[in-house]
């Protein structure tokens, strides 16, 4: 498995939405303490080749993209979907104690609702690549959710940035 960042990119909620395809396993995650979503979408072809890795198979995808049906949604959430939160927060760490817990998934994006069309978003596209099968998994979060914690950070680099100056340059 080998994950890179391939874009981060800000535009509006409604942009990201008619981006994404149909089907997609798009999971949505409720943010505590502060109100917001986070979205992380993957592709279904990355999706069906994990499902089939953790079910014993050789990492196959299928040949045309469907929706999950229950019994696979149910493997992919207790091996590998249900972690994604742990992860986020392992990566938000450092700026901010958040929670991130699984709300729900959806499999088509037109059903989606969790922001207003118009709210501006970060999107970070990561390229996955496994078994020689490339895809992007999209991560998706409103800014004005975040920005209370974007400010603290900025303030913490900063501070860090005095902090290892001299005092002359000071």
């Amino acid at each position: 498995v080998e994950i890179t960042v391939n874009a981060i990119d800000q535009l509006s909620f409604g942009e990201f939405i008619r981006s994404i395809p149909n089907p997609s396993v798009i999971n949505v995650y409720n943010v505590e303490p502060i109100d917001g979503s986070v979205i992380v979408q993957l592709a279904p072809d990355i999706v069906f080749l994990l499902y089939d890795r953790f079910c014993g198979g050789p990492g196959i995808p299928v040949q045309k993209a469907r929706e999950l049906t229950d019994i696979e949604l149910a493997v992919l959430r207790s091996q590998f979907i249900g972690s994604i939160g742990s992860m986020l927060e392992s990566a938000w760490s450092e700026a901010a104690d958040l929670v991130f817990n699984l709300d729900f998934v959806e499999s088509n994006p037109q059903f989606l609702q969790v922001m207003a069309e118009r709210e501006t978003i970060v999107l970070i596209s990561l390229d996955i690549e496994i078994n020689d099968v490339t895809d992007l998994i999209n991560i998706c979060f409103s800014h004005s959710s975040f920005e209370l914690v974007l400010r603290q950070l900025a303030e913490q680099r900063l501070n860090e940035r005095k902090s290892t100056m001299n005092p002359e340059d000071r």
